[in-house]
């Protein structure tokens, strides 16, 4: 069995592993630069991306805002509009019944007069509710739901008296004449006692379309 005695000097074996040591942590700081480089770049990269997603967010929320309040005026902007045209419908009803009463007055001869006008269908009140119920329960099964358009007046029923037969005949004429009141039929003719003597009671009735 051979003996191997290593008769060196410690200071040369450093010396010669100094070249080994300093090559392997010259490869290290290497690699580390090269690291951290590219975890810088992929940061910056990622930060930039994050940073206009982040922007992009913060233009999206002022956008949001915007579009709010645009909505809250086009909201205000129909109300108000509605509102206009409500008035307006109710507007052009009275005018329309103001001269509809205008005109029937001025169909209306000397010898006769009016005693009673009634709408078509009739106005009626509404009742009201007990307290227990509600409003759509108190009211009949085939009244709960109303058609649209119920309440809307399609012509009237006209009561009155004349002098004669000729007086009523001359008052149908004038109505029918008149286009704003529409079609009117006689519905009956009766004397009854007025006054010192009889008068003819009539019923009209007039429907526009």
């Amino acid at each position: 069995m051979t003996v191997q005695v290593n008769l060196l000097p410690p200071e040369y074996h450093w010396r010669a592993r100094r070249g080994r040591r300093l090559r392997m942590w010259l490869t290290l700081c290497a690699a580390a630069t090269v690291s951290q480089a590219v975890l810088t770049v992929t940061v910056h990269y990622l930060a930039g991306d994050t940073r206009a997603q982040l922007a992009g967010i913060v233009d999206m929320r002022g956008e949001e805002r915007a579009l709010i309040k645009q909505l809250a005026a086009l909201k205000a902007d129909h109300q108000a509009m509605r509102r206009r045209v409500i008035l307006a419908e109710q507007l052009r009803r009275k005018h329309r019944w103001s001269r509809t009463l205008g005109d029937l007055v001025e169909a209306v001869p000397q010898t006769a007069m009016l005693t009673r006008l009634q709408t078509i269908p009739p106005r009626a009140e509404v009742p009201k509710a007990p307290k227990a119920q509600s409003a759509k329960s108190a009211l009949p099964a085939g009244r709960r739901q109303k058609p649209p358009g119920e309440d809307v007046a399609r012509g009237f029923v006209i009561d009155g008296l004349a002098t004669d037969h000729e007086s009523v005949a001359g008052l149908l004429k004038q109505l029918n004449d008149t286009r704003r009141l529409g079609v009117c039929e006689l519905l009956s003719t009766h004397q009854k006692p007025f006054r010192d003597g009889h008068a003819v009671a009539l019923s009209i009735r007039s429907e526009w379309p």
